[in-house]
C-alpha cells in the first residue's frame, strides 16, 4: 500500500494555499483602492491649485475695475473682499452638505468599484473542494 499525505497534511497544505492566495486578494485589492484614492486626491488638489490661480486673477482684475469706478483701488479691494467674505459664509454655512456628503459619497463609491460583490466566496469554495477531492483521489490510487 501506498503510504502518503494524511488528510490533516493536505487540509494544512490547501488553507495555507487559500489564505496566500486571499492575502494576495486582499493585497490587490487594498493597493486597487488606494490608487484610485491618491489619484483621485492629486487631480483635486490639481482642479484646486488651478481654480485658486484663476481665482487671484480674477480678484486682481475686479479690484482694478472696481476701484477704477470707485474712485480707487482701495475702494475695490473693500469691495472684492466683502464679496469673498460673504461667498465664504455661505460655504460655512453649507459646509456639512458640499463637503461631508460629498466625500461620504465618494468613499461609498470606491466601495462598490470594487470586483467582489458578494459572490467571492462561491467560486473559491467550489475550487477549494475541487482541489480536495482532487488530492484524496490521488492518494487513493
Amino acid at each position: 500500500m501506498k503510504e502518503g499525505p494524511g488528510l490533516y497534511d493536505m487540509l494544512s497544505s490547501v488553507i495555507g494555499e487559500y489564505l496566500e492566495l486571499k492575502t494576495d486578494g486582499i493585497r490587490r485589492k487594498s493597493l486597487t483602492g488606494l490608487s484610485v484614492a491618491l489619484g483621485r486626491a492629486l487631480c483635486i488638489l490639481i482642479m484646486a491649485m488651478l481654480l485658486m490661480l484663476i481665482l487671484f486673477v480674477v480678484s486682481i482684475a475686479l479690484t482694478v475695475i472696481i476701484g477704477n469706478a470707485a474712485g480707487g483701488w482701495g475702494n475695490g479691494a473693500l469691495i472684492v473682499a466683502g464679496l469673498y467674505v460673504f461667498i465664504f459664509l455661505i460655504v460655512f454655512l453649507l459646509r456639512k452638505r458640499l463637503f461631508v456628503n460629498m466625500f461620504a459619497n465618494l468613499f461609498g463609491a470606491m466601495e462598490d468599484e470594487g470586483p467582489d460583490s458578494g459572490q467571492q466566496w462561491k467560486p473559491v469554495l467550489l475550487a477549494l473542494v475541487r482541489y480536495i477531492r482532487s488530492r484524496l483521489d490521488d492518494t487513493a490510487e
